[in-house]
């Protein structure tokens, strides 16, 4: 990859890594870590998959809405069909009990409450950590879909091991890095290396072989998961001047174009392509809205040509802040200035620096008016931010994207 190791070299060299929680919510000294404590989802630490709904739909959203066509009811036990006649657990999971080739037997099989064990632990939980984080920090999902499924490292939303490149050179697909800058600026470092995973399963018992996988990773404050209270409150009322901005710099350090590498079989490389910008996350009427905005697509996951689109999200994972699953509204860079008349720079492989300000009300109030949630944003009503991140998804068996975050805050 062009430039990487000289970069990652200079990043070796610098000093102590530190982080900073968005302005007027405290410091939080560097810390960052990921969104399930320590241990759980291995061993008998289950994980806790919690459904809403009895069966035979169990999650937030009936796996008959038509606008849940993709993402189904996972981990359920007695789960209906889809309306297509696709089983209700497929989408973020490849077998019914998220493990074994032959769904008749086998530990994955042990049906525990409404789910199986194959669902509730994994081969292992690598929680990863910078800084000792105590109460507050930073929150990384390292996600891999198919997310419920034992060829997996560990269970949902750490899907595989994280290394901090400042101190751990090895190879792997997923790594996040702190930097403190001598202006006293923040800057966080995600990087998504597809080429130094293997897209493999290899465990006894589960499928074996080449293994498709689609690589998530985000970085973000979020209120309950290391952030005391919302990252700001936005109110559709207030005059545009004084509604809040998140702003931020980023760039892209380097970037290898994601494709197909043939040693490691065909079944990773059914796509390939890299998608990266921001989520938020706000709720109302009781249930979770998540706004995703597309700054930068490369390839199939160049969505410029896709207008605003909406969809319906189960996530029954209770210890995340996911949990439920929510409301997805998804806009790519281009229709934000088209549909919302907001400008927000394309984000450039190029190397160049660029800075964000997004009138974060505006953006979420654009979504409810162009009809993306079934229930309208108040109009009048204060209504909280609970959750702002960054984040890179890919596919392709190869490739690479370095991201930063620097100086994040609200105004």
């Amino acid at each position: 990859m062009r430039n990487l190791a000289v970069l990652l070299l200079a990043l070796q060299l610098m000093l102590s890594p530190a982080f900073a929680d968005f302005q007027d919510r405290g410091m939080v000294a560097g810390a960052a870590r990921t969104d399930l404590a320590p241990g759980k989802g291995t061993g008998s630490d289950l994980l806790a998959l919690r459904y809403s709904n009895p069966a035979p739909d169990g999650c937030l959203f009936s796996v008959l809405d038509p606008l849940n066509n993709i993402f189904g009811c996972p981990g359920l036990v007695r789960v209906r069909d889809k309306a297509n006649g696709q089983p209700g657990w497929a989408g973020l999971q490849v077998h019914p009990t998220c493990g074994s080739s032959d769904t008749a037997v086998g530990p994955a099989a042990t049906p525990v409450g409404d789910s199986w064990l194959g669902c509730l632990s994994y081969a292992g939980s690598p929680f990863f950590s910078l800084n000792t984080p105590g109460s507050q920090y930073w929150v990384i999902v390292a996600n891999s879909d198919p997310a419920f499924d034992q060829c997996n490292d560990g269970p949902p939303g750490l899907s595989h091991t994280i290394r901090n490149p400042i101190v751990d050179p090895k190879p792997a697909l997923y790594k996040v890095a702190m930097e403190d800058l001598p202006s006293g600026a923040r800057r966080a470092h995600l990087i998504l290396n597809a080429s130094n995973h293997p897209f493999r399963c290899d465990r006894p018992g589960d499928r074996q072989g080449p293994h498709p996988v689609i690589p998530f990773l985000s970085l973000g404050a979020h209120s309950g998961h290391g952030q005391a209270g919302p990252v700001t409150t936005m109110n559709r009322s207030f005059l545009a001047g004084a509604q809040p901005r998140v702003e931020w710099v980023s760039r892209i350090w380097d970037y290898l174009p994601f494709g197909c590498d043939p040693a490691k079989g065909k079944e990773p490389c059914f796509a390939h392509g890299v998608t990266a910008g921001f989520y938020a996350i706000a709720s109302w009427d009781g249930v979770k809205h998540l706004l995703i905005v597309h700054q930068l697509g490369e390839d199939q996951l160049d969505f410029n040509a896709v207008p605003p689109a909406r969809s319906h999200w189960n996530w029954p994972v209770q210890e995340s802040f996911y949990y439920p699953g929510a409301e997805v509204a998804a806009f790519a860079n281009g229709h934000v200035a088209a549909s919302c008349g907001l400008n927000l720079p394309r984000l450039a492989v190029d190397g160049r620096w660029l800075q964000y300000s997004v009138d974060i009300t505006r953006l979420f109030g654009c979504a409810s008016d162009l009809n993306l949630f079934s229930s309208p944003m108040p109009a009048a009503q204060d209504v909280a931010l609970d959750g702002f991140h960054w984040y890179i998804e890919a596919v392709g068996s190869s490739g690479a994207l370095w991201l930063s975050i620097e100086n994040p805050q609200v105004n």
